[in-house]
Formats: C-alpha cells, sequence, structure tokens
C-alpha cells in the first residue's frame, strides 16, 4: 500500500463469494477486527481474546499460534495495583448503576421543582463518579469496567520485515520474530476510550509507536519507552508524515508529534476529538470527521511550533433524523458518527462511506462533492466499518455483513460488482492479484482460480 489507502500494482479479482475464486480458506479459533498484515509470503492476524497468528500466505495453513494474556505479561505489582483499584472502583460502579436506575425513574415523573432538583444532583455526583473512575481505569483490567462489545484483539499488527508487533485492548504489548519466539512483551496501561481501544500500533524511525491513553514511542528492538506524549487517544490510527525534513506522526485529531522526541507541535489540527485515519498525498492531510469533511496543508518547514493550514472545509452527508435515531437506538448513541471506514486517495479524489451507506466522491482541491449516493441499505450490509481500499483500478467498499461492492473511480460512483462474504469488520488487504479477507471466522485468500 502506497500510504493513501491505494494498492496501485494490485490487480484482484472483481467478483468472488464463499466458493467462487476461493484460491483457499482457513478456519480461524475466534474472531478479531483487525486486519492481517502480509511479510515475505506470511500472514499475521489477530485473535479474539489474546492471540497473534502467522499464516502461509500460498497454503492458508496456521503456521503459530501465540496467546498474550495479561496476567502472564504484567508484573506482580501491576497486578497488585489492578486488584487494588478494583476494590476502589466497585463501589463506585455501583453508587453510579444505581444513580443511573434513579434518573430513568426521575424522567417518568411529572417535571415538578424537587424531580428536577433531583435530578441535577444525580447528574453532579455522576460527573464526581466518572472523574475518580478516569483515574482508576488505566490500572483496571479491562473486564472489571465497562469496555464495550468490540473485543480486545481490535488493533492490526505490523511488521518491520523481521519481527511482528501487535497490541491488544488490554494493554499489552509484544513483539515475536516470524518463528513465532516472544522477543519481548509488556503491559503498558488499560486503554480507557469509549468502546475500547482500536488504533493501531506504527514503525517510524526505529520506534514502535502506541497510542494507548496517550501516545508512546517504544524502542522497537527491547521495548523500553523512550518517550510519552500528552496526546489523547482516538479510534483511528495516526500515520507518518514529513514536517520539512523532520519525521512526525499525525494523529486523527490533528496533532503533530515529532518522533524523534515526542514534542507536539500542533494540536488538534483536525478540529476534531473524533475521526477516522486521516491520509496524506503531497503535503495535505485529509480528515472525515462527523462535523464535516477537513484538508489542512501540512507546514513546509521544521519548527518547534507549528500551525498547519485549512484548505477547505466540507459538510458531511446530512443524516435523516430518523435514521438518526434508530442508529441512536442501535449503536447506543453513536448513531451521529458517520464516517467511521478511513477514507482513500486516487488521482485527484477523496472517496468516503459513512455508517449507514452514503457513498461520497470528493474533489481533493475543493472539497467539493462531484458524486454522492446512498449505494446499498445499511440494514442489507450491515455497518460500514472497513476502510476502503483502491486496488489497481477499483475501489473496494465492504460492510460489516460481508458484502463488499466494488466501485469504478471517477464523478459517476459507477458500481462494477458486489460479492458476499461471511461478516467481517477488517478491511481486506491485496497482494498482486491476490485479496485477504480476515472473516468473521475464516481468512480468505481471493484470487482468480
Amino acid at each position: 500500500m502506497d500510504g493513501t489507502g491505494c494498492y496501485p500494482d494490485a490487480n484482484p479479482p472483481t467478483e468472488w463469494s464463499t466458493t467462487k475464486n476461493v484460491l483457499w480458506s482457513t478456519p480461524l479459533p475466534n474472531k478479531s477486527n483487525a486486519s492481517p498484515v502480509l511479510m515475505n509470503g506470511l500472514l499475521f492476524c489477530c485473535s479474539e481474546p489474546n492471540s497473534l497468528l502467522c499464516i502461509d500466505a500460498t497454503t492458508g495453513k496456521i503456521l503459530w499460534e501465540k496467546t498474550n494474556a495479561l496476567e502472564e505479561v504484567a508484573t506482580p505489582s501491576q497486578l497488585a495495583k489492578m486488584q487494588q483499584s478494583k476494590i476502589e472502583a466497585q463501589p463506585l460502579y455501583d453508587e453510579q448503576r444505581k444513580l443511573h436506575g434513579e434518573l430513568d425513574e426521575l424522567k417518568k415523573t411529572l417535571n415538578d421543582t424537587g424531580s428536577k432538583k433531583k435530578e441535577e444532583e444525580s447528574r453532579v455526583r455522576l460527573m464526581e463518579i466518572a472523574a475518580k473512575l478516569v483515574l482508576l481505569k488505566p490500572f483496571l483490567k479491562p473486564e472489571d469496567y465497562h469496555f464495550g462489545n468490540g473485543g480486545f484483539a481490535r488493533s492490526t499488527p505490523v511488521t518491520d520485515g523481521v519481527n511482528v508487533y501487535a497490541v491488544f485492548s488490554t494493554g499489552v504489548v509484544v513483539c515475536y520474530d516470524t518463528k513465532g519466539n516472544r522477543i519481548w512483551s509488556r503491559f503498558i496501561e488499560t486503554p480507557i476510550l469509549h468502546l475500547g481501544h482500536t488504533s493501531s500500533p506504527i514503525l517510524a524511525g526505529g520506534k514502535l509507536l502506541i497510542q494507548l491513553n496517550e501516545l508512546t514511542a517504544f524502542d522497537a528492538r527491547t521495548g523500553q519507552t523512550q518517550w510519552t506524549a500528552n496526546v489523547a487517544s482516538t479510534h483511528g490510527t495516526p500515520i507518518e508524515v514529513k514536517i520539512g525534513d523532520t519525521p512526525a506522526l499525525l494523529t486523527p485529531r490533528g496533532d503533530l508529534v515529532r518522533i524523534s522526541d515526542g514534542r507536539v507541535l500542533a494540536s488538534k489540527a483536525a478540529q476534531t476529538t473524533w475521526c477516522a485515519s486521516p491520509i496524506v498525498h503531497n503535503g495535505i492531510a485529509y480528515f472525515v470527521r462527523d462535523t464535516g469533511h477537513i484538508a489542512i496543508r501540512l507546514p513546509d518547514k521544521a519548527a518547534d511550533t507549528v500551525t498547519p493550514e485549512v484548505v477547505w472545509k466540507a459538510q458531511a452527508p446530512v443524516v435523516d433524523e430518523n435514521l438518526a435515531h434508530e442508529l441512536n437506538t442501535v449503536l447506543s448513541g453513536f448513531g451521529k458518527i458517520l464516517c467511521w471506514a478511513s477514507p482513500v486517495f486516487h488521482d485527484g479524489m477523496i472517496y468516503t462511506i459513512t455508517l449507514f451507506g452514503t457513498f461520497s466522491a470528493i474533489d481533493a482541491r475543493t472539497g467539493s462533492v462531484v458524486c454522492e449516493k446512498t449505494l446499498v441499505d445499511y440494514k442489507s450490509s450491515g455497518q460500514f466499518y472497513p476502510s476502503i481500499a483502491c486496488a489497481g483500478k477499483y475501489l473496494y467498499v465492504s460492510g460489516k455483513d460481508g458484502m463488499t461492492l466494488v466501485i469504478e473511480p471517477g464523478s459517476e460512483c459507477k458500481e462494477i460488482a458486489r460479492n458476499k462474504l461471511e461478516p467481517f469488520i477488517a478491511t481486506p488487504i491485496f497482494d498482486g492479484k491476490r485479496m485477504y479477507v480476515r472473516g468473521e471466522k475464516t481468512m480468505y485468500c481471493i484470487g482468480e482460480e
């Protein structure tokens, strides 16, 4: 992949099913939202709750599986701290549940003065409890607090050609060689982001960069911490960019962090706290946001403090109120988070897909919408979580239920084909004439038979 979501040298099939153009399929031990990663004929993927697997990309044979339980990685003092935090947190959670129950009952009563006063007191107390729990959560096991239902193995591994690195939502970070030997492992902290941790690790400048509650750089060889930057986590993954000749990391919020020492050069340039992973092309970073899309120009000279320039802002697709209400019910209040899938850049256009299936082609120079249409009803395809990929001549757009639409890039948003596998959330990857899909239960290698 070239860093913009494109595989320019790929030429995968445009049609497939569970039986058509499947070169091999391998049952996996459990589900995972993490995409596979390919290195020298080996596929690495994750499996719930804490496994890293290596698969022969030619045959589909599982070569090894390694588990990485929190209890075997964390130190005795870290485990003791978790137990003490659990003891302190339990009465707060009990009170929190009680107050939420009381608030639900108050909503059913008449809006008299007494009810309003009690409601306000309860809300103030809930804020106090939340503030205390924020301090305790980094030292709790994820199962000891409301974590969300997405699982623990949701971050895509990364490889430097020699070793493979993975992070789990338990706060465990591991490094293995290609033979399955563990080089190092560490428990860092429990991620506290609502719905759990999904950001994937990045390798840059000999460092392994991971954004749990903060952004941390580790020596990739040893696992030793090199620096920590006070940059809030998001569900998207940062990307490596250049500010002049200086390597930096760009987060989904638009924070710019110097890779050499962790200095924060700019904060929240994307003007959002919730965003899919950005993409960059020719010094312009593009962010797909629930509040509207934005393009910013990265500075061409390095300094200790920089100010990215806003190139354009564009309105996000308008959410139908009935659909928003329905999605909020299905997704526990997150129905208005429009774009969970990362966009893709191709030939001067940005392509996006909303959670509920509205596909847009946007002029990368101006932010104007060239084409916008609802490709499929979200009820028939599931929500659109996987990122868009451009492989060879076509765009591959996947829904949660396993449907992938093949679309011709351009101003018409022309659909070429639609194909169905088992459900999946992981983004497919491409190599030559092959496509690899990490299904809910199966790893598929798609190619012309």
